[in-house]
């Protein structure tokens, strides 16, 4: 098992169970916890508890082993590739009910787990080849195999997996405790949340969070402590689409900058979340500034200077986006948010507006020919980098229809460039959509030539050449949406 501590610096501890399959960790620290269950070829499981000084939490887990009733494409990822998704995975081969596959083995051992076994968590597990197994608290448990050569042959046996009866769960021993309410209203929320993303469409919000409101206020209102209130509070804005302005205005005047609870959330810091839902990011700016100064998690701070340098940016406000790049790059070097700041808001960087496109070549995606930039000279073209893994960039078609539809294709060219791994995952994924424009599919995905040249860290990535040559604008706030259009009228007109 493992705890992780929200905002911590020391962010992870982690313990082995007993021989009877008890476990025990003691924290010298209290708040918001993720507890992680974890065991070899079974579910893993979270629990999130609201954690206090000088406590006892016990808890009875328990682990159902995984399915193989719907075994999808089974593929290796291990040491030999840095344990990376869609970058260097070796595909397994079926022979009589097994899978196997040979690896490159850089060291004496080689350690990897196989991806594709099961639909839902986890979304790896560990082989049933190995002479040992190694956890990792981000990756769960992998085997361990001997590589006296350069590569090795692995063997992956479904039927030797543990039987996958049973459930998945976990039991608080006093279910009144403040830890076991926290988690189920973080719970609750969660599935609720996830629930709701699943079913949105595209083209409508027809997502209530009434609920949401309902069960943050009666939680706030029976928190016993202002730390239990905050904690409340921030995990309602991380769970809720589009926050009550009372509930969110509460958080921000509450909230303490220097408090870890701040750090839930995903790539939008809550702070800014919930300045967005009552208008007032402005009147908040020095509280962002005192975030960034004394918050003990590093990814939140870099993601406040990163959402203020895309602010600033909006609103041309260059002297106040040097200063915050510079401050981004040069205080988290390596953080994700450097990388897609570099392609956006790097005042020196190459695709910009007035900057001239790369000369770029790129294939069709049915390879029949290929596509530079001289084949849309004398006219606009909209480069779409999109992948079919990417939500947003699907969200972006029904936008490009009307593009497509308001202007020749004389004035206007649309090239969608995917960046999937797969050219066959595209072709099938396009076959039955409406998508009357140009498609082109990058060898290397992410790390291709095109996408380097083009400086492409993120997806969606629309880039608008002149006629000229010239980029035209590059920033997604003026290429996503009903934007886009407002853009293309004023460039070429009605």
């Amino acid at each position: 098992m493992s705890v992780h501590m929200y905002g911590s610096r020391s962010a992870l501890q982690s313990a082995e169970t007993n021989p009877d399959g008890s476990f025990r960790l003691a924290l010298d620290t209290a708040g918001i916890a993720e507890v992680t269950v974890a065991a070899p070829n079974r579910e893993r499981m979270s629990i999130r508890p609201y954690l206090l000084r000088g406590d006892t939490v016990s808890l009875d887990v328990q682990l159902a082993g995984v399915s193989t009733s719907a075994l999808q494409e089974l593929k290796l990822i291990g040491s030999f590739n840095d344990f990376e998704f869609r970058s260097g995975e070796v595909p397994l081969q079926e022979r009589r009910g097994t899978f196997s596959a040979t690896v490159p083995a850089p060291e004496d051992s080689l350690t990897y787990q196989i991806l594709g076994v099961h639909a839902g968590r986890p979304r790896t597990i560990s082989g049933t080849e190995g002479d040992r197994r190694s956890y990792h608290p981000r990756l769960g448990y992998s085997s361990v195999v001997p590589a006296p050569e350069d590569s090795v042959q692995i063997t992956f046996d479904p039927a030797s997996l543990p039987p996958a009866g049973g459930a998945t769960r976990a039991r608080f021993a006093d279910s009144s405790s403040t830890p076991a309410r926290y988690h189920r209203f973080a719970e609750s929320l969660r599935e609720r949340h996830q629930t709701y993303r699943e079913a949105r469409r595209p083209d409508q919000d027809t997502i209530d969070w009434s609920v949401h409101h309902r069960k943050a206020r009666a939680a706030v209102q029976s928190a016993t402590s202002s730390q239990l209130r905050e904690a409340y509070l921030a995990t309602y804005l991380q769970y809720t689409g589009k926050p009550e302005p009372e509930l969110a205005r509460r958080a921000l005047n509450s909230i303490p900058a220097d408090d870890p609870a701040w750090s839930l959330g995903g790539f939008q810091p809550l702070p800014f979340k919930a300045a967005n839902e009552v208008g007032e990011r402005d009147t908040y700016r020095p509280f962002f500034y005192e975030i960034v100064r004394s918050n003990p998690s590093e990814k939140l701070r870099a993601g406040m200077l990163f959402q203020m340098l895309s602010q600033a940016h909006a609103r041309n406000d260059k002297n106040r986006q040097r200063l915050l790049y510079s401050w981004l790059a040069g205080e988290y070097p390596d953080s994700p948010y450097v990388g897609i700041a570099r392609s956006r808001y790097n005042p020196d960087r190459r695709i910009q507006a007035g900057a001239d496109a790369p000369d770029f070549e790129v294939g069709a995606l049915n390879q029949d020919r290929t596509f530079t930039r001289e084949d849309f000279a004398g006219k606009y073209v909209l480069l779409d980098f999109w992948a079919t893994w990417c939500q947003p960039c699907i969200e972006e078609f029904p936008t490009l229809r009307k593009a497509r539809r308001q202007y020749d294709h004389d004035e206007l060219a649309i090239l969608s460039v995917s960046l999937d791994a797969d050219r066959e995952t595209v072709t099938t994924f396009l076959k039955n959509r409406d998508l009357p424009w140009k498609h082109a599919f990058a060898e290397g995905a992410m790390d291709s030539k095109i996408a380097n040249q083009f400086e492409v860290t993120g997806l969606p990535k629309p880039v608008l050449v002149g006629p000229n040559g010239k980029i035209v604008a590059a920033e997604r706030v003026r290429l996503r949406g009903e934007r886009l259009l407002q853009t293309l009228e004023q460039e070429i007109g009605t």
